[in-house]
């Protein structure tokens, strides 16, 4: 039988032991030391000495019970109405700015150097910051080349997340500065009539000066029936070799 080591007086986790308990013996032969001990809760129980020195034993089951508790308050809020996607754009925040991760957007952001501040490591404290996000809205940064966290980041609309990416073309005209889509807008035009014109070649202020062609006036049907008389009919397909046709026809 091993010698008998005392824990009173010890505290492993949140168990303070109190006193020796009588150690317990298994059908295998091997006997374990015992010890009683209280929680910090309030809670007393009996525990195996060797458990509380290895770190198996911590508490009287409230720690683990604390900890279920927060793993279920992530993932419940996932799951609650109107809040999910809340969490899943942090998740997704977290994931593509992870470089060792296997995203397929990862190179547009882990890629880029853009990372996640420590503060928003924690799902409680990037909710704290941004709040709920509105119906329609996504999560964006001010400065696409910066990173997430508070001060560049807010909650944005489609249109506004489509003007704030890379691929957006800045234009200057007249002293107006802005994406293509804005300035174009601003002189009466579409982005596709502009990107259309500059396509053919024409330069940035005959684009944007130069006004639409006006549509043809729709062709009355008189109109179209005197074309229509006016017009030869073609005689009849004659194939190679054979006569015209006769007076009688």
């Amino acid at each position: 039988m091993p010698a008998k080591t005392s824990l009173i007086g010890l505290k492993f986790g949140r168990l303070n032991v109190l006193e020796t308990a009588p150690s317990v013996r298994f059908p295998c032969g091997t006997v374990r030391t015992r010890s009683l001990c209280v929680c910090d809760c309030g809670a007393k129980l009996v525990a195996m000495n060797y458990a509380l020195k290895s770190g198996h034993t911590k508490s009287c089951g409230c720690l683990q019970r604390e900890k279920a508790a927060a793993s279920n308050f992530k993932h419940g809020y996932a799951r609650q109405a109107g809040k999910g996607k809340t969490y899943f754009t942090w998740r997704n925040m977290i994931e593509r700015c992870n470089p060792n991760g296997h995203r397929m957007d990862s190179k547009h952001y882990s890629g880029r150097g853009i990372t996640v501040c420590a503060r928003w490591r924690s799902f409680e404290n990037f909710l704290a910051d941004m709040g709920e996000a509105p119906k329609g809205h996504t999560l964006g940064r001010k400065d696409n080349n910066g990173n997430y966290e508070p001060g560049n980041c807010e909650w944005q609309t489609q249109a506004e997340q489509t003007r704030n990416t890379r691929r957006n073309h800045i234009v200057t005209v007249d002293g107006i500065t802005g994406c293509l889509t804005d300035v174009a807008h601003h002189f009466g035009f579409t982005c596709v009539q502009i990107c259309n014109r500059l396509r053919r070649g024409w330069d940035m202020q005959k684009a944007f000066h130069t006004p639409l062609l006006s549509h043809r006036p729709a062709r009355s049907k008189a109109s179209i029936s005197a074309a229509a008389s006016s017009s030869q009919c073609p005689g009849p397909l004659l194939l190679r070799g054979e006569p015209p046709p006769g007076p009688g026809g």
